[in-house]
This record gives structure tokens, sequence and C-alpha cells, in this order.
């Protein structure tokens, strides 16, 4: 006899499989490791370079159940009637059926004191909510994913509590006062709340904020949490947080995550499986709940108005080297090294920020070695791994209390997570080819501030060989998420 049992809203359990049986499952369901290519067990045919998440034991993630139903019937004729199910969920507190069947308008949320109408998107990522109840929500930095988790949370107010967990504290906050512009009374639990007062907050309240770190270390106060659980960033995926929902989350049958960057199945497609079987959606589709790219919210009118313009500093210098050192020997240790050294390439990078910037706010993004040469050479605030959080606010409220202000600041700890809508010029130094900070960075002047609502961004980066061929890559992004960018006049050599 072969048992399906379904164990919570997120994992399952198959008894009564064979070796064989969970062999074709594994091969079939099995996903490329980043870097398989390079390993030494890959080369050999040793190993196939796939990471299934159907495990050995028959354990598995519910979102996979179909596809492993369908492979279960193709390869041993095994159907869905050949199983014994063994359903261990708890019951849920709402009527499924009838919060699936409703839909909503764009002025539903004004009954609660919401000022203005819904933009589309987020009636669309609402409703998709409501009738699905779990997935991926997919939209382009500033584009109002605050209000259609609100929207979410308000919805289900009757039936459940919610937990929403996010970046860092400074999150907490934002989020906190646009839920209240929704009627929703959240309660913060973050690294200033003291450790002994947590789990009361935690007990006592309806609506819980809390970060990604303090949550995976919060285990004991939320075990068991049933309820609307939303996960802000949810490309911020590690696992650590992985073991944490597993462990805690498994009840809630309300799991949405939102995020601007969810990884490209082409690109990294295990870290996006395994995104989706934590929080619900098709274990083998790229489908998304909404997928808004930032060029659908310029359009509309819902971000400040922008192009990128791509600025291409010739590189003799570093041209030279890749002779030197030779075309198929040339590494990203080679060209990394002339990143961060070469002082001809950083005065450049600095007449053209100098060429380009309008004399109004700024912000900086680029590498470490990059930054403290620029940052010490103009003399401006700079923020790294080494800045203290107290500082970095510091530096960010002056956004707000000047009109010409220039931060520095590394694209790993600035280029997501902080919102400023006095923000007007974003450079952009060698930010390679990573979606994540492609867009992330970009998204970090994107909020209007109802005074200019228009933005330069400024794309900045030498023709070495491999910054040509992440040029090319980034170019192929602002494309498909509709971007407007160009190709610069400036000209500008390293020699």
């Amino acid at each position: 006899m072969i048992t399906l049992n379904i164990m919570d809203e997120i994992v399952g359990k198959i008894d009564g499989l064979t070796d064989e049986h969970i062999g074709r499952i594994i091969e079939r369901t099995g996903y490329m490791e980043p870097g398989a290519f390079i390993t030494a067990a890959f080369k050999v045919g040793m190993w196939d370079g796939k990471t299934s998440l159907f495990r050995q034991d028959g354990l598995f993630y519910l979102n996979m159940l179909d596809d492993v139903i369908d492979i279960l019937d193709e390869e041993f004729a095994i159907q869905s009637d050949d199983f014994e199910l063994n359903d261990m969920r708890i019951d849920m507190k709402h009527d499924a059926d009838l919060m699936r069947s409703t839909t909503i308008t764009k002025d539903y949320f004004r009954q609660y004191g919401f000022p203005h109408d819904l933009y589309d998107h987020q009636l669309t990522g609402i409703n998709a909510i409501l009738h699905n109840e779990r997935g991926i929500i997919e939209v382009g930095t500033s584009g109002g994913k605050s209000g259609i988790m609100a929207g979410c949370i308000k919805l289900y107010e009757p039936h459940y509590r919610s937990l929403t967990i996010t970046k860092d504290s400074k999150l907490c906050k934002q989020l906190k006062a646009e839920y209240a512009e929704f009627g929703v009374d959240a309660t913060i639990v973050d690294a200033t709340t003291p450790s002994k007062k947590r789990g009361d907050k935690i007990a006592n309240a309806q609506h819980i904020i809390t970060t990604k770190k303090l949550a995976s270390n919060m285990t004991e106060h939320l075990d068991g949490f049933c309820g609307v659980w939303l996960c802000d960033e949810v490309h911020e995926f590690g696992e650590q947080f992985q073991e944490f929902i597993v462990n805690c989350l498994g009840d809630c049958p309300i799991r949405v995550g939102l995020t601007g960057t969810l990884p490209e199945k082409a690109k990294d497609p295990l870290k996006r499986a395994r995104i989706l079987a934590h929080i619900g959606g098709d274990a083998f589709s790229d489908d998304t709940l909404i997928d808004v790219n930032v060029g659908e919210l310029l359009a509309k009118g819902h971000v400040s108005d922008f192009t990128v313009e791509m600025v291409e500093i010739e590189d003799v210098l570093g041209q030279m080297l890749v002779v030197e050192i030779g075309v198929e020997n040339w590494e990203w240790a080679h060209e990394k090294t002339h990143l961060d050294k070469c002082e001809e390439r950083f005065e450049a990078i600095i007449t053209a920020i100098d060429e380009r910037w309008d004399g109004k706010n700024a912000l900086i993004l680029c590498k470490p070695e990059a930054g403290k040469y620029i940052s010490q050479a103009l003399d401006l605030d700079f923020i790294d791994n080494n800045t203290p959080p107290k500082l970095r606010e510091e530096y960010y409220k002056k956004f707000q209390e000047r009109d010409d202000y220039l931060l520095v600041a590394t694209i790993e700890t600035t280029g997501t997570g902080i919102s400023i809508n006095e923000i007007y010029n974003v450079f952009l130094i060698d930010v390679g080819a990573n979606p994540r900070y492609i867009g992330q960075g970009i998204g970090r002047g994107l909020r209007k501030d109802g005074v200019y609502d228009k933005i330069n961004v400024v794309d900045i980066y030498t023709n070495t060989l491999l910054s040509k061929k992440q040029e090319k890559r980034r170019i192929r992004y602002y494309k498909k998420k509709g971007y407007p960018f160009f190709k610069s006049q400036l000209k500008l050599r390293v020699e």
C-alpha cells in the first residue's frame, strides 16, 4: 500500500514507494546546481549536476505533488486512486471556497481610511491572493508591494492573525506606517525589542512585523503560527530561513512572497524552486501570481521618470593586461584585481560622475574598493559592511535634510532595503550582471516624492573583457524589464 501523508501546508511524505520509484522521481525532478559544471564529480561523470527537492525517504514539498503523481502514472501506471490519503493538516478558520470566489474593487479599502483607489496591479495582486491563497507577487521596486500586503492582511483579518517578515528594522517601521493606511494595526518585534518581552508581544499581537534574522531565532515564540504569512524581499532566502519556515510556519494557509527580483528559472532554477516550495506556486513552471516590471510601472506613472545612461569607459590599461595574460587565460580574479586596484580607472569614474551629476541628491553604488577611493577623493560619506547601523541612519537622513547630498555606498549594503524618496541621481559603478543588484540599485531612486518625480540613472563601467560581457547581459535585462536606456556619447579613457 502506498500512503500519501499530507503533514501540513508545505510538506508531504509518500510511504510505500520502492527505490526504483523514488529514483525516477528524483531523476525527473532535479534542478541543475549553480557551478555544477566545474565540479570534479560532474566532470568525471559521477554526478549529473542536479539536486531534487524530493528526498530518498519520500519526504517532499506539496507544490510538487501533481508532478510526482504524473511521473508515477507515466513511469509505473500508479495513479492517484492507488494512494491511501492521510491528511494531517489542521482545520482552516476561513471558508476557502467563499474567499476564492471573492473579487474586490479598486475602492474597496477606502472604507478603512485608505486615501486613494488601488493601482491596477495592486488590485490584480490582491485578487490573485484571494483566488490562490499562496504564491509569488513579483513587482518592480516602488510598485506598491506594501499595499498588496496590507490589503491581503485586512481581507483575512476576521479569520487570522498575520506575520510579516522583512529584511531589516527600517523596513519594519516603513511597513507598519503603510499598513496603518489600510487600517491594519501592526506590532513590530525587532532587535530593539528586549528578548524577555518578545514572547508576550508575539502572543498578544494580531499583526506582527519582524525581520528574517530575528524570526529564524524566535522559533520558541513562532512555532505553530497559523495565519497569514507574508515574506517581503523573498529572493533573500537562506538555509536557516528555510528550516525555520518548515519547522514553524507549516500550518499557515495563506503564504505570499513578494519581490522585484525573483531568481530566473534559466539562471538559478534550484533557488527559484526552493522559494516556490516554501511559499507556494507551481514547482515546474514560471508562473507567479503577478509579474509587473518597471517598464509597466513607469508607463502608468507609478514610479519616477528615468532613463538609464550607459557610460562605457575605454580601459586601455585593462585591455593591455588582457593581451599580456592572454584572452584564453584571463579569469575573473584577474579582472577583479584590475577593477579594484587601478587608480587611473577610479579617476575616470569620478570624471564621469562629475560630468553627469546635476547637483541634486545622489546615491553612488559601487564595490568596496571603488567606494573607498571615490569617497576619500571627493570627501563624501561612505557606507560599507563596517559602517554601524546608527551611522548609516544618520547618512540616510541627510537626503531629507539637504537637496545636494552625495552618498557613496556599497551595492551589498545599500543597493536593497532602503526607502528614501529624495534620491534624484543613482550612479551604478561596475554593477555587473546580477539582476537583483541592477533592479534594486536603480530602484533606490524610483520612489516619487511629489516634487521632482524624475531621476538620472547612470550605469558606469569599463570595457575590459568580462565587464564588457556583463554589459551585454545588463542590456538584455533592461530590455526584458522595460527599462529605457541608451549608450552615452561621453568619451573617457584609462591609459
